[in-house]
């Protein structure tokens, strides 16, 4: 079974965590269709994020990846709290998609930055 994974944090390109994307199939950049907000947290930098109306859609790079590769993934951001949802996605090429994104739940922190651009390597760049 193949699923369609969207990531927007460490998943991606260029971040800690993509070395668990390795067999995934980049198929283009997006974003979601819903408004997010996202955060990062000041000591770990590790990206939050959850539907928000008054966000921004979310960018981020859709996949396509196999069930036993998406496990390890899926492992590591329950355990770590997040959720799996369907979203829908608004691809670079123009078209619409339905992908897994993990979402966490809406918190407010102290320890929080808010990234107002929704867009966590915009996020990197000026960190």
């Amino acid at each position: 079974m193949t699923y369609k994974l969207f990531v927007y944090g460490t998943l991606r390109r260029g971040f800690h965590n993509h070395d668990l994307m390795r067999n995934a199939k980049h198929i283009c950049d997006g974003r979601t269709t819903d408004s997010m907000r996202l955060m990062v947290h000041r000591g770990h930098r590790v990206p939050y994020t959850w539907k928000d109306e008054g966000g921004k859609p979310l960018r981020g790079e859709f996949y396509e990846i196999d069930e036993e590769d998406i496990m390890p993934i899926h492992s590591m951001e329950v355990s770590a709290g997040y959720e799996a949802k369907w979203l829908s996605i608004i691809l670079d090429s123009g078209d619409t998609a339905r992908a897994l994104v993990y979402l966490y739940p809406p918190t407010e922190n102290q320890f929080f930055v808010d990234i107002p651009q929704c867009d966590y390597s915009m996020f990197r760049l000026h960190s």
